[in-house]
């Protein structure tokens, strides 16, 4: 059987030693597709500062990118946010109509 050498780890005795590379690398971008995923579904948008996310440094893209997430998140919450929350708490029975 081939042993993966993405899950060794050449120090074994420090639980705070770096990742290998490709590792980080994978993991960074599962966590940062998640975050983008969950932030669709709770905003509307994706998540904010993914570039840090994914690569460990700010870039001015990155930083644009959050503006504009940030002006749709502020439209999308005070004109479309009310309709979405009333139809939760019809489903919640947490509204009644009259």
């Amino acid at each position: 059987m081939e042993e993966n050498n993405l899950f060794v780890r050449e120090d074994r005795t420090n639980p705070f030693a770096e990742f290998p590379k490709e590792l980080e690398y994978y993991f960074r971008n599962i966590w940062t597709n998640n975050a983008d995923q969950m932030s669709f579904l709770y905003s509307g948008t994706g998540a904010l500062k993914t570039d840090f996310t994914r690569t460990g440094k700010r870039t001015f893209l990155g930083l644009l990118n959050d503006g504009r997430n940030s002006v749709q998140r502020y439209f999308l919450n005070n004109f479309f946010d009310g309709n979405n929350q009333t139809c939760f708490d019809l489903m919640l029975n947490k509204y009644v109509p009259k």
